[in-house]
């Protein structure tokens, strides 16, 4: 009996070729198939390639169409962005740009229609086309192979003149103008609508700039609120000095004394003494002959009496003359008095006339604000007419700029490197032989090696061990003993 070991993870090379070689069919039909994918494949057939390069630029840089002022390109718009040689790229791979190319090039029959015949010569034609961006440039790379050298310089030839037309054809187009000038009809007639609406506003009213004939009425309403004021202080100053030159008259005499004289009156005294003296005479006539008891005696006595009483008290009695004048203080203070009186009837007057004044100013200035607002109104639509105008009058001849540019053929697109009919094919017989070599070997040996691993076939005692989970204790048989020359 004999104990087996388990044999190396790694098989050896002798091993390996004995898997190979008990798989040689395996080994065959793998190389055969690797063979015919290559003959299938055209790899034995030499492909030409024709290469061009197309130059994007920006030395024409459009304006955009928008509805704002600000539609003037900057400086820094003229940088070929990644976003752009992407979309001209896919332009380049576009369906109906390529349908044309299959069409005119050739890759199908002259005069086919056949939908199938062309779908299948796109389909063939966009797996040997290659339209790719250069890195880091602003060039895109096309590049076409085929058998035929000539086919590819004609392939790519004629893409290169559709592209540039569809580039034409994409931007000549005048809708732009028409649009604008029919924009710059409108604006021009609004703008027209809108002045002759403005126009009539300031005949109808009487009003050129509402706006500032409202701030000169609230102006004179300032000064004539501050005139009144000084108006109102002097009407009560007036009225206060009015009242004291009234008070003052009041007290003042109109008249006063200018001389005062004292004397008394000789002639009634003399008549009233000479009145006396008779009286004394008649007296005396009388004693010498009655009695002075008498009644006619007492009588004259009683007379005598009076008329010494007269006498006495008229020499008592003095006569004072005066004489006086116009007082000129009170003759002043009245005319002072009268003139204030006309002053503050005439500050009363003028004080009636500064509120209704300031009344209808006030009236005057709430209409000027209605109608400064409707002004405004009205010349707001007019600005935005103007600026709608002058919009469009802009756009218009960007517009026709932008149609003149594209009319003569200017675009931001360039041919670099033209196509031309390559000389060598793309990689030599040698080459493809020994890649068919390299990969007929590979792909045979590793299927022959997979096949004989995958193989449940127990061939040996360590194939058994594996299979079983056990080791081998003994092995016996005739084999064995011839083998190793036992009896």
């Amino acid at each position: 009996m004999q104990l087996i070991e388990s044999r190396a993870l790694l098989p050896t090379r002798r091993e390996m070729a004995v898997r190979i070689f008990r798989q040689r069919v395996v080994f065959l039909i793998c190389f055969l198939l690797v063979m015919a994918g290559f003959v299938l494949t055209g790899q034995f057939t030499p492909m030409y390639r024709a290469e061009m390069k197309i130059l994007i630029r920006k030395e024409r840089v459009d304006p955009k169409v928008t509805t704002g002022q600000n539609s003037t390109p900057e400086l820094q718009s003229v940088v070929v962005r990644e976003e752009d040689l992407n979309s001209e790229a896919e332009l380049l791979k576009g369906d109906d740009l390529l349908h044309d190319v299959v069409v005119q090039a050739g890759l199908v029959r002259a005069g086919s229609n056949d939908p199938i015949a062309i779908a299948k010569a796109l389909r063939k034609m966009k797996r040997k086309l290659d339209v790719s961006p250069v890195t880091k440039t602003d060039l895109i790379a096309v590049s076409y192979e085929s058998a035929n050298p000539e086919r590819s310089r004609q392939v790519l030839t004629t893409l290169e003149s559709l592209y540039l037309a569809k580039q034409r054809n994409v931007r000549v187009n005048d809708f732009q103008v028409t649009f604008f000038d029919q924009q710059v009809t409108l604006e021009r007639n609004a703008l027209a609508a809108a002045e002759v609406k403005l126009l009539g506003f300031t005949r109808t009213n009487g009003v050129v700039s509402a706006a500032l004939q409202r701030d000169l009425t609230i102006r004179r309403m300032e000064d004539l609120n501050q005139e009144q004021m000084q108006n109102s202080a002097e009407m009560a100053n007036l009225q206060g000095r009015v009242k004291n030159l009234a008070t003052q008259l009041s007290v003042e005499n109109p008249r006063i004394l200018t001389e005062s004289k004292t004397a008394d009156n000789p002639q009634l005294l003399q008549q009233l003494k000479s009145s006396l003296l008779a009286l004394q005479l008649k007296r005396t006539e009388l004693l010498n002959k009655y009695d002075a008891h008498y009644r006619l005696v007492e009588d004259v006595d009683r007379e005598i009496a009076t008329a010494q009483r007269l006498i006495d008290d008229q020499a008592n009695a003095l006569i004072m003359e005066n004489s006086s004048n116009i007082n000129p203080i009170h003759q002043a203070l009245e005319t002072e008095f009268e003139e204030g009186t006309a002053q503050l009837s005439g500050l009363r007057d003028k004080q009636v006339k500064l509120v209704q004044s300031s009344a209808e100013l006030e009236n005057s200035a709430e209409d000027l604000v209605a109608k400064d607002s409707e002004q405004q109104t009205l010349l707001l639509d007019v600005k935005n007419a103007q600026d709608q105008y002058q919009l469009y009058v802009d756009k218009l001849a960007q517009a026709r700029m932008t149609h003149a540019l594209d009319k003569n053929g200017i675009l931001n697109v360039v041919v670099a490197q033209e196509p031309v009919t390559p000389a060598l094919p793309q990689s030599s017989l040698l080459s493809s032989l020994a890649a068919f070599l390299f990969t007929g070997l590979l792909l045979s040996f590793g299927g022959a090696f997979l096949v004989d691993v995958f193989d449940p076939t127990v061939r040996d005692t360590a194939e058994l061990g594996e299979a079983l989970k056990a080791p081998i204790l003994a092995e016996f048989g005739r084999d064995i003993y011839i083998e190793r020359g036992l009896p």
